[in-house]
């Protein structure tokens, strides 16, 4: 697997509702101000669950 990167994103529902996007970048790794990067696998997780980041 290659570098882990974590985003909070807002769901919608509320000003307090996020989620963060557990995102699995494919190698070779690709900074974003080089060129495009694809994303092979994205998992969604609750952030209020602290059990989720064990």
């Amino acid at each position: 697997a290659g570098p882990v990167r974590f985003f909070q994103v807002d769901k919608g529902f509320g000003e307090d509702e996020y989620i963060t996007a557990v995102v699995y970048w494919q190698p070779p790794f690709l900074e974003e101000q080089n060129g495009p990067i694809t994303i092979f696998y994205v998992e969604m997780t609750e952030i209020n669950n602290p059990s989720n980041f064990k």
